[in-house]
């Protein structure tokens, strides 16, 4: 059986990011591609539990750089 505890807290992370953002979920759904880089920022703020820095790596800054902070640092790979 899956841990729904870290499924419950990804989901509240994500609503908390949808929120940082300033926008309603609905207007944010209707940009899908923001989806994924809102699940990995959500994640990066979970690992933020174990870490004092969470560095994400990817090939598409765009997005993902939104939720750049002090404690999360976004890498162009």
């Amino acid at each position: 059986m899956p841990d729904t505890g870290y499924r419950e807290e990804c989901r509240v992370s994500k609503q908390a990011l949808y929120m940082r953002q300033g926008e309603t979920r609905e207007s944010l759904q209707q940009a899908r591609i923001l989806d994924g880089d809102v699940i990995l920022a959500a994640q990066a703020i979970l690992q933020l539990k174990s870490f004092d820095e969470v560095i994400v790596i990817t090939t598409n800054l765009k997005h993902i750089s939104l939720f750049e902070s002090k404690e999360i640092c976004i890498v162009d790979w």
